[in-house]
């Protein structure tokens, strides 16, 4: 499969692309073509991992890296999951791990809901680029996670710098949006992480502009399908039912 190219500004929010000369791809229309692109992939088969004693020794500690594209509310369903499992006092506690140096860490989206010219300012102030040192820092952090279940939320690009800090990551959850799907990106994530031998856990559709989520079955390879709408700052995420059913596919993994 030809590769796109994978620069910063290479995709546009979705609430400011110009999708309207192409159909609106609906919740289910996504994940279906999300899955098409990511098919030509072999990949590491998140079933057969599960059921190894390798897989099941190593998913006992989740470190599951948060990817896809620039701009496809990776940070919003970030702080969803985090809500959804930290609702519960008997869920571990679900630890983020922020692995891009733009300046938007695991308090920004809180912040962001309480006070979003706070949040701006200090996401200005904090914006970095990345640096051998951060980058040797954080990958060592990801290698020493130690607790239940953490989540690794890296930038929207495919680098060499996420490529170090991913690789003692042991799952992937992908999130992408319309612009992103229509070009086969999906596709280029899953084969950075089975270059890696990395299960990619979940396919997730960012629908900016659907009203509501699609939840399919868990595939025949174990792969979590899905389709979350309106990625949105100060929008309440924790009553999304993709987001419910993502973070009960999580807490599952393994058991």
């Amino acid at each position: 499969m030809e590769k796109i190219p994978t620069g910063q500004n290479q995709y546009k929010s979705e609430s400011e692309s110009d999708i309207e000369n192409e159909p609106h791809l609906s919740g289910q229309e996504g994940i279906d073509m999300m899955k098409t692109t990511t098919d030509t992939i072999e990949g590491i088969n998140v079933k057969e991992f599960l059921e190894s004693e390798d897989g099941r020794e190593m998913i006992r500690n989740k470190k599951i890296v948060l990817a896809g594209p620039p701009r496809s509310g990776k940070s919003c369903m970030r702080q969803g999951l985090k809500e959804v499992i930290s609702s519960n006092s008997e869920n571990p506690y679900p630890y983020i791990l922020t692995a891009c140096p733009d300046g938007e860490g695991s308090w920004f989206q809180e912040t962001m809901n309480a006070d979003s010219e706070l949040a701006n300012k200090l996401k200005s102030e904090y914006k970095a680029k990345f640096t051998p040192e951060f980058v040797n820092r954080i990958s060592d952090s990801v290698e020493k996670l130690s607790l239940e279940l953490s989540f690794i939320d890296v930038g929207g690009i495919i680098s060499p710098e996420n490529k170090q800090i991913c690789e003692h990551a042991n799952g992937a959850i992908i999130l992408a949006g319309e612009t992103a799907v229509r070009e086969g990106a999906p596709a280029n994530w899953k084969e950075f992480f089975s270059e890696l031998g990395i299960p990619v856990l979940a396919e997730v559709y960012s629908d900016y502009l659907g009203k509501e989520d699609v939840v399919n079955e868990v595939d025949e390879n174990g792969v979590f399908r899905g389709s979350v709408h309106h990625l949105e700052r100060g929008e309440k995420l924790s009553d999304r039912e993709c987001i419910k059913f993502l973070s009960e596919h999580i807490l599952n993994l393994g058991k």
